[in-house]
């Protein structure tokens, strides 16, 4: 019996963010995850344009499973700091006010104790978690910037409880990890889980990604820890640069449902 919600990367499909909404719709998905920036960057997008991309998701009966909030530089490089801090803040309230409860981020890798900066990145995380935790989103780092167990011990340090983790396999495993580890590891902290498929590096290649199914991620494994920890959240699909993106979301949704998620 399926457990997860199954999405897709609106960016994957590479089209402007009305067709790709439409197109999505077409692709046996549930919903979606898009980036907080141009006309969906806080900032710019008013109240009523909230409620209109809501209706527009609504409409094609998607939802927001996440939204991504990119930056330029790590949450501790000191260069427009407070700005970069009150932008991931926007993002938080705009997830909420769009109906998701995550918010993806890449904060950059957790330096080493001794360094000025750790303390500078716990400091930012508090902060930001505990505004998560009042409007209603989690605030997800990705994982594989350092092992899995580093991070999941960081975050075992925070009082707050608007901090978690999104796991790619695909950038895991072309690391070197293990999928299937990292999420038993996270099983308190996993707030979603991104489905991308890689073949791992060997002397005679390179690692490169592929079309889920096509690689060396374990995925009936992988479907089996995401069981073990009971998660119940979202199952985004994500594609890189690819001639046919919308068929591969299409047959990775499929596929993921034949094996049980």
């Amino acid at each position: 019996m399926a457990r997860n919600r199954i999405g897709a990367v609106l960016e994957s499909l590479q089209l402007p963010i009305k067709e790709a909404v439409r197109v999505a719709s077409t692709l046996g998905i549930e919903g979606v995850q898009v980036d907080a920036v141009g006309d969906l960057a806080p900032e710019a997008l008013s109240s009523t344009g909230r409620r209109e991309f809501r209706h527009r998701l609504r409409s094609v009966g998607l939802e927001l499973a996440a939204l991504g909030c990119p930056l330029r530089h790590p949450l501790y490089h000191l260069e427009r700091y407070e700005a970069r801090v009150k932008h991931v803040m926007q993002a938080l309230s705009l997830a909420y006010d769009l109906g998701a409860g995550v918010v993806t981020i890449f904060a950059g890798t957790i330096p080493n104790p001794d360094d000025p900066a750790r303390t500078i990145l716990t400091d930012t995380l508090e902060r930001l978690g505990s505004y998560g935790e009042r409007v209603g989103a989690t605030l997800a780092l990705a994982a594989g910037a350092e092992p899995p167990q580093v991070l999941a011990d960081y975050l075992r340090t925070f009082r707050c409880g608007g901090l978690g983790v999104f796991v790619d396999p695909a950038s895991l495993l072309m690391r070197r990890m293990d999928p299937s580890e990292a999420v038993r590891l996270f099983k308190e902290q996993l707030a979603l889980l991104h489905a991308r498929d890689a073949l791992s590096e060997r002397p005679d290649r390179l690692a490169e990604e592929v079309p889920l199914g096509h690689g060396d991620v374990d995925w009936m494994g992988l479907l089996g820890a995401l069981e073990e920890i009971d998660y119940r959240g979202w199952i985004v699909i994500r594609r890189g640069q690819t001639p046919d993106p919308a068929a591969d979301i299409r047959n990775a949704a499929a596929l993921l449902r034949r094996l049980g998620a």
